[in-house]
């Protein structure tokens, strides 16, 4: 199964950051096969979604498939390698 990662810093840019994981959702749902939307949230993201968007914190996180329990843990999400056929 493909992934897609997903990574939002305390940047600027929130707007740009919501359109791209609903579109990413999207297209998972409609590859052959699937795919799996990663998104890791720094603590600045969360302020910065408060003052950018109507968005809940919750509802950010509800846009991806897997989210690490905090973002100083994304090592499993971003660098374990899929596992391959023989």
């Amino acid at each position: 199964m493909k992934r897609f990662v997903v990574g939002i810093s305390g940047a600027s840019g929130m707007p740009l950051a919501v359109t791209l994981l609903r579109g990413l959702r999207d297209a998972a749902r409609a590859l052959p096969g699937g795919a799996q939307v990663h998104l890791v949230v720094s603590d600045a993201a969360r302020q910065v979604l408060a003052l950018e968007s109507d968005l809940r914190a919750e509802d950010l996180l509800a846009l991806a498939d897997v989210v690490p329990p905090s973002p100083t843990a994304p090592a499993a999400t971003c660098c374990t390698a899929p596992p391959t056929s023989p």
